[in-house]
């Protein structure tokens, strides 16, 4: 198997995780419910933990745009802090 046959099946796979996203998230709320969400702005002011795991949770089923507001430097401690 070479790397453009693995990457296609990669492709693959996440077109299908996709799809089969979408269809429970339509379930879940119906076409009005994910309409908004697509459609939806949201903006994170301190981008704490709590903050930016709640902007992944909308962020996942497909929130239409969003910003983060935070005045913190980052420092090179910061990167790949848990």
């Amino acid at each position: 198997m070479n790397v453009h046959h693995l990457i296609y099946l990669f492709v693959v796979y996440l077109v299908n995780y996709n799809v089969q996203l979408f269809i429970f998230l339509e379930r879940l709320w119906g076409d009005h419910g994910q309409s908004k969400l697509e459609g939806s702005r949201i903006c994170v002011i301190n981008a704490s933990a709590t903050g930016t795991e709640i902007l992944k949770s909308l962020i996942l089923p497909g929130c239409g745009s969003f910003t983060i507001l935070d005045n913190s430097t980052v420092s090179l401690q910061d990167i790949g802090n848990k």
